[in-house]
């Protein structure tokens, strides 16, 4: 298994992509708190989706004041003039505004790319069911588009409703001893280190569907054990070899190295619910397609379910995997 490794996470430029809501107004104080602690800069951006009824050959058409204007332009004239609103309601941070037209979240993920943005911070609504699909996935879709990490909170959250990422003292680092995990923790204890918090790990290992309390492995050639017995050793080994690799920063943040048996998408986030955690920070493989379904989606599952920020983590190597 490869060492944690010296990366860190040096925030700069966030960008903050807002749809006017009071959920998007959330989003704002979040980034601007981060940005402020960080000593970036914030970027708003506005992405106004083309009607699908519309087409290269139907030309939209917008009557104000009397004047005819294209739709395009007009829309946009609106957004800025509103993401400029916006900014009353972030007054302290530098904030740079634009609005594009495209699809959402592909849109955001390919500026935050080429702007060399550190991290993207959006609200979301953490629904499921028909409100979910109304209310749109451009966070969860960010998950598996966006190179750079991104930091996803709710006016649902259990803490710190009015300011967002100002208390943040406990943060939880689900890890699978992956490279992805590795970057996650690397992001974690950045923000230990910057909120003056703790880390806590979790590995959160399943049990085959297969395997019953009476089924045993063989581990030498004279002796057995019940695998569910194996199976949790081999993840407590993992998870003392991973906290052996811990840079010293690393190593002077974590306080905690657990190791829970459950399903992982459902028990992080009712253990960050139990241990009234402030932020989540966990890798993700940023895939998507067939092996997004084959390989689950457990980030956005914690994105969805968790009553605290969660910030979702790429590694370097897999920016360009789908």
């Amino acid at each position: 298994m490869r060492r944690a490794n010296g990366l860190r996470m040096r925030v700069r430029r966030l960008l903050c992509p807002v749809d006017f809501s009071e959920h998007a107004a959330f989003g704002l104080r979040a980034a601007q708190t981060l940005a402020a602690a960080s000593e970036a800069s914030a970027h708003l951006v506005h992405v106004w989706e083309q009607p699908k009824y519309s087409g290269p050959d139907v030309t939209l058409l917008y009557e104000r004041d009397g004047i005819t204007q294209f739709a395009t332009f007009s829309l946009a004239t609106d957004q800025r003039d509103a993401l400029r609103e916006a900014l009353s309601q972030a007054p302290s941070a530098t904030i740079h505004v634009r609005a594009d037209a495209g699809r959402a979240h592909s849109a955001i993920a390919t500026l935050a790319s080429l702007g060399d943005f550190d991290a993207i911070v959006i609200a979301t609504h953490r629904r499921r069911g028909f409100a979910h699909f109304w209310l749109g996935s451009v966070a969860e879709n960010l998950l598996h588009e966006a190179t750079c990490p991104v930091l996803t909170v709710s006016p649902s959250d259990t803490h710190s409703q009015e300011h967002p990422m100002t208390e943040i003292k406990k943060i939880l680092c689900p890890i699978d001893f992956s490279e992805g995990a590795e970057a996650a923790l690397n992001h974690a204890v950045e923000f230990a280190e910057r909120f003056d918090a703790t880390v806590d790990l979790l590995h959160v290992y399943e049990t085959p569907s297969y395997v019953r309390p009476d089924l045993s492995i063989w581990v030498t050639a004279h002796t057995s054990e019940p695998l569910t017995k194996y199976i949790r050793a081999e993840a407590e080994k993992n998870m003392e070899e991973f906290g052996k690799g811990l840079n010293p920063t690393a190593k002077a943040r974590v306080e905690q190295q657990l190791v829970k048996h459950g399903d992982p998408a459902s028990d992080i986030g009712r253990i960050a619910k139990e241990g009234s955690y402030d932020l989540i920070v966990m890798g993700t493989h940023g895939r998507s397609g067939f092996n997004h379904l084959l390989m689950g989606s457990v980030a956005e599952r914690v994105v969805r379910q968790a009553q605290c920020p969660v910030m979702t983590v790429r590694h370097p190597d897999n920016k360009t995997s789908k």
